[in-house]
Formats: C-alpha cells, sequence, structure tokens
C-alpha cells in the first residue's frame, strides 16, 4: 500500500462570543460596590481533514478526519480592566496563548470580547452581580490536500491510492474565511520546502490544566508559597487557610532577613505550622510549590549537615503535634499563596495575620471557588 504527501495545508476558523443562559458560576446579588469580573470561558474544538485529490480533477475524497480534545480555558477579568483596551487585551492575550494560532486571528477574537464584555457590564440584567459570565467557542478545521498529479510515479496514474500517515506538520498558517490564491501559493512554497520533514503525527500536545482542590470535609487546607528576589535575596512568605467549602478561614504574610528560596519556603511553612497549633486546628492539609521542602518535611533530614535542619525538625514536631500532613503542589494550584508571598515582599513587617482576604486576592479566591483549571507549560 502506497503513502501519502500533502502539498497543500488550509486552515479555516471562526468563532462565536455571548453570553450563555445557564450560570457559569453562583451570581448572588450584591452591593454594586463590591468588585465585578467577567467570568471569561474559552472552548476551543480542532478538526483534522485528510483530503485526496484524483487526478482528473474530480470530486475530493474526504480519506480521513481525526477531532482533537477539546481545550478549555477560564479566568476573570476585573470589570476595570474593561475601560481600556491595552490593559484587557494583554489580560485576554495571555489567557489564549495556549491556543497557538495565528496572532491576527487572537486579536480578532480579544476585539469581540472586549466589546461584548463592556456591553455585558453596561447590561441591566447583570447589574447587581459579582461575576458576569462570558463564553467564546472557537472551531478550528485543518485541512490537510493531497493533490495526486504532483507526486505521480509510472504505473501510478488513474489509481486510488489511501492515506497512510506519516504527514507534514504545517499548523502555523490561518487564514478566515477562504484563502486567496496569493496564500495558497504561499502555503504550496512553503510545503514544498519542507516535504522532506516528515513526522508521524500532527497532534497538537495538549496543555496540562492544574487547579487548586478543596480539602476533606470537615478539614482545613494550608496554602504556602514564598519568594527570594536574588536567591539569596531580599526574601518574603505567605499562606492563606480555607475550609472544605473554600471559605476563607484567615491568612498572613510577613518579611524573612535575606536567604535563598528553599529557606523562606521552609520559614513560610513554619509560620503557618505556628498558626495551626496556636489556634488548636487538627488534620490539617498543607500544600506547597516547593518539591524540596514538601520531601524534607515528609522524609526528614538524614544527615547531621543538612541546611536548616533544625528549622525542618521543628516544623516535624509541629506536624506530628497537629498531625497535619503535606503535599506538593504546582505554582498554577497555588496562585493565592503566591500573590500573598509577594505582598509581604513588599512591606517590612515580620507577620501580619489577616482574618479577612484583602482586595488585591479577590479575583484568585474567586476562580479557586468555582474550580477555574490554569494552563501549566
Amino acid at each position: 500500500m502506497e503513502f501519502m504527501e500533502f502539498n497543500h495545508h488550509f486552515l479555516k476558523a471562526n468563532y462565536k462570543v455571548w453570553q450563555p443562559e445557564e450560570e457559569l458560576v453562583d451570581h448572588a446579588p450584591t452591593p454594586q460596590s463590591s468588585p465585578v469580573y467577567v467570568h471569561v470561558d474559552v472552548v476551543t474544538c480542532t478538526t483534522h481533514r485528510w483530503i485526496n485529490r484524483p487526478f482528473d480533477r474530480g470530486h475530493s475524497h474526504l480519506v480521513g478526519e481525526r477531532r482533537d480534545p477539546t481545550v478549555r480555558l477560564s479566568g476573570f477579568i476585573y470589570a476595570r480592566a474593561f475601560e481600556y483596551y491595552p490593559k484587557s487585551h494583554a489580560i485576554i492575550a495571555g489567557m489564549l496563548k495556549g491556543l497557538r494560532i495565528d496572532p491576527h486571528f487572537h486579536d480578532a477574537i480579544i476585539g469581540v470580547v472586549f466589546r461584548r464584555g463592556r456591553r455585558l457590564l453596561e447590561c441591566e440584567s447583570n447589574m447587581g452581580r459579582t461575576v458576569i459570565p462570558l463564553r467564546v467557542e472557537i472551531q478550528i478545521v485543518r485541512a490537510h490536500v493531497r493533490d495526486e498529479e504532483e507526486f505521480a510515479r509510472p504505473g501510478m496514474r488513474g489509481k486510488q491510492v489511501f492515506l497512510i500517515p506519516p504527514v507534514h506538520n504545517l499548523l502555523d498558517t490561518l487564514s478566515i474565511g477562504d484563502t486567496d490564491e496569493e496564500e495558497e501559493e504561499e502555503e504550496e512554497e512553503d510545503v514544498r520546502n519542507i516535504k522532506s520533514e516528515e513526522i508521524k503525527g500532527a497532534a497538537l500536545r495538549q496543555p496540562r490544566l492544574v487547579k487548586w482542590h478543596f480539602p476533606m470535609a470537615g478539614r482545613v487546607k494550608l496554602n504556602t508559597d514564598a519568594c527570594s528576589k536574588g536567591n539569596p535575596g531580599r526574601a518574603s512568605f505567605g499562606g492563606v487557610f480555607r475550609d472544605n467549602g473554600g471559605e476563607w478561614v484567615m491568612g498572613f504574610y510577613g518579611r524573612l532577613q535575606d536567604c535563598a528560596s528553599l529557606e523562606a519556603e521552609l520559614w513560610g511553612i513554619y509560620r503557618g505550622l505556628k498558626l495551626i497549633f496556636g489556634k488548636d486546628l487538627k488534620h490539617v492539609e498543607i500544600e506547597t510549590d516547593s518539591e524540596v521542602a514538601m520531601k524534607l518535611l515528609r522524609d526528614g533530614p538524614f544527615r547531621c549537615g543538612t541546611p536548616h535542619r533544625n528549622l525542618i525538625e521543628d516544623c516535624r514536631e509541629l506536624m506530628r503535634k497537629t498531625e497535619s500532613s503535606i503535599k506538593h503542589t504546582y505554582r498554577e494550584g497555588n496562585k493565592v499563596a503566591d500573590r500573598l508571598a509577594n505582598m509581604g515582599a513588599d512591606q517590612d513587617v515580620p507577620m501580619v495575620l489577616l482574618l479577612s482576604p484583602p482586595a488585591q486576592i479577590g479575583d484568585l479566591l474567586a476562580a479557586d471557588l468555582v474550580g477555574i483549571a490554569h494552563e501549566r507549560p
């Protein structure tokens, strides 16, 4: 059985943006002075179609089709951002960067989202909501077309040849609507230049999505993070306690003396454990995005020369007394603690206890509460 090559690659895309009738989150009426966010939900569906053009230029044959898994990206945008197009453009572009499509198409979508978002914020039916849903659906069709005549061999003319991979990977050309003749010529030239560079598949790498997870029923979760600007350098830490409903229990941040990032991470966990012990909490689930710190606290410093041995042992003792556990999470699932740690770097107080959430982390708390996942590169 013969292999086929593709000498034309077309990509067509369309999209629609609207406010869904169903509620994406629970929108409880609140005073108009409360912060308002637009919840942008982007759903992308990509279909690959392999088409064979016969020698006689008759009807083309669809010889293969595959649909990639649906990619979903979500995020909250503060309503004030929609007052200025450059600011909203940067925020929405950051959300769409994982789609790997032409920047011109990005700009078209961003423009529609910006205009629709402003209209929704001014809509009377949305007055009093803290979160306004906005959904974007993107349909992409990648057509891989094979013209038999350009690859004819003696004895093969007039015979039907069916598709078998490998195929050429040319997924970086985008047109909205029909492709004009000049674009077709450019695409054909690009394919001829890379004809010898075959790959074994054309599937795009699917992004890994990470989100914050609720603790078990009746338990509290502590997320901690730290930063060291210079490593070693100006260091700080931050943490947040939330219950199994995602509600705020308390938070904290503080400034440290100049130190390396690992020591700062351990100090952040230690400060959280001291609060756990002081509030007589039990069975707290601790999460940190420092895998090294997590392993040191879970397995212990086995050598006398282990750096920060005393601090590690103090943390392990507090974990035993409070029957707490620790595990690793990615930074994308630890965004609230990360922002609190950066807030700690902007001041000089050793320890600040937060009984209510500060406004700077309102969007991140709302995203965690409704289960928004973030793409991990």
